[in-house]
Parts: C-alpha cells; sequence; structure tokens
C-alpha cells in the first residue's frame, strides 16, 4: 500500500517496522517509532509534496522498472549458471 499511496501523491505516515524504513524517505513522508513522532508527523504531513511522492512512486516502483530489474536478475543468474563447472 505503500507504493500505491505514493503514486497517488499521498505522502505516508508508517511505522519503523518491516521494509518501511527502506522504502520511505524523508521527502516522500515520515517513519515513526513513538507515538510523538506520529504525532508530530501528522502537524508536518503539509510540507510533503504530492509531486514529489508520485516522481518516487514512479521512479522506484513502476512495474516496468521492476520488470526490467528482473530480467536483469534472471539474465545474471543464467549467465552466472552457464559459467558454473558441471557436477
Amino acid at each position: 500500500m505503500l507504493a500505491e499511496a505514493l503514486v497517488s501523491g499521498t505522502s505516508v505516515i508508517c511505522s519503523a517496522h518491516g521494509a518501511c524504513p527502506e522504502l520511505i524517505t524523508t521527502d516522500v513522508g515520515f517513519v515513526c517509532t513513538f507515538w510523538e513522532d506520529y504525532c508530530a508527523a501528522v502537524e508536518k504531513i503539509g510540507e510533503i509534496s504530492p509531486t514529489r511522492c508520485r516522481e518516487k512512486a514512479v521512479s522506484e516502483y513502476h512495474y516496468l522498472r521492476m520488470a526490467r530489474d528482473y530480467v536483469r536478475e534472471y539474465q545474471t543468474e543464467i549467465d552466472g549458471a552457464a559459467l558454473a563447472p558441471p557436477h
């Protein structure tokens, strides 16, 4: 849901658990640990640019970019398997 929020231009307020800290940067949202962090994030939410949220989502989470990355990774694995000695 984080990528979907960003692509719609909505900033994100999330917890510091799971993948959130890896995905949400200070230019598109707030990663919170304590209650006070959440309260501060709500107060500052207007400082986040909807345009920047969408730009991040398109550049990092767009399906075509992700598909190209998968193809590149698969090709790397195939090339590596071709170089591996036979069992």
